[in-house]
This record gives C-alpha cells, structure tokens and sequence, in this order.
C-alpha cells in the first residue's frame, strides 16, 4: 500500500460511518477497507485504480445516482440488472446512530423521488415491497425479468431504537 493510501485508509477509519459494518472491527483495522474514489456514469474507482460496476450505493447515496442517464443506458442496453432501494425519506441510519450517540441527530432528511415512477418513466420493471415476507418474491420476479429491475424497500428505523433499548438494559458478560 502507497503513503497516499495509507493515508486515505487512516482517514475512512477515523472518519466515517459505514452502516452495516462492525465499527470495533473497522476501527481497529479488522475488516475490509475498499476506499471509492471516484465515479463515472455506472462505475465507481477505488483508490487502487479497480473499476467496479455500481449497483447499489449511487442510487442508495445520492438519491438518484450518478445521473438518471444511466437509467436509460441500463434500458437502451436491456440490461439484466436489479437495483434495490432502501427508502427512509433520508438518512435514517445514520440519524439513529447519531441519536445513539450524541442524543439528537444533525437534518438529515431529504425527499426522495416517486421511485416507481421514475422506474415507469425510464421503462424499467419495478416493485415496491411494502411486507417483509414479500421482499423475496419480488427479488426473485426482479431476477427472472429480463431487463432492468427495481426494488422499492420503504424502511423504519423505530424498531432499531426499540431493540437498541432493550439490549442496553441488559446486563452480564456475554
């Protein structure tokens, strides 16, 4: 690893949240690190220069990706792609563990788009699973379906907070 990515390594662990990570195990330099660098139509770089394709976090992050003409591109080309969405109407993860941590969270909510119209607009297939047993079977049309796909996961953070307090008055060493 060069200075610049020791570096870059250094910061992500001191600085940013990784939600669905182990944060003891990332702090210490237990887990995987692959640091994103850049971004270009429906590709992402690490620092190591490894082009990957993005089918999850552009649209997850930034709201409507790296731009809505990948949506086109990805019908255009018939590609046999499926994009799930986890909708929260913001950052609802990180607002839950800013509250856990601090008591109050910064504004993080945003809008979020008419997903499954703008599916419909860009003539791509779509589902919005509004039950937890459904998710599966909309995976599985989604992958069958031969073009592209997405999956519309409406999120509530409550039970989160509910759990978190349950689990924090448990007491002993596990």
């Amino acid at each position: 690893m060069n200075r610049t990515n020791d570096i870059l390594d250094q910061w992500d662990r001191e600085s940013f949240f990784h939600p669905s990570t182990h944060l003891g195990q990332h702090a210490r330099g237990e887990s995987p690190n692959r640091i994103m660098t850049g971004g270009s139509g429906v590709f992402v770089e690490d620092r190591d220069g490894t082009q990957l394709l993005d089918g999850f976090a552009g649209l997850y992050c930034v709201n409507v990706g790296y731009g809505r003409q990948e949506m086109e591109t990805a019908r255009r080309l018939d590609s046999n792609i499926t994009v799930m969405v986890w909708e929260d109407g913001g950052y609802g993860l990180i607002s839950w563990k800013q509250d856990q941590e601090f008591g109050e969270h910064t504004d993080l909510a945003f809008g979020n788009p008419d997903w499954c119209d703008l599916a419909k607009s860009f003539g791509w297939d779509f589902a919005k699973v509004e039950n937890a047993r459904d998710l599966s079977g909309a995976i599985d049309d989604a992958l069958e379906h031969d073009g592209p796909s997405l999956i519309v996961v409406p999120i509530d953070y409550v039970e989160n907070m509910l759990l978190t307090e349950r689990l924090g008055a448990v007491e002993g060493t596990l």
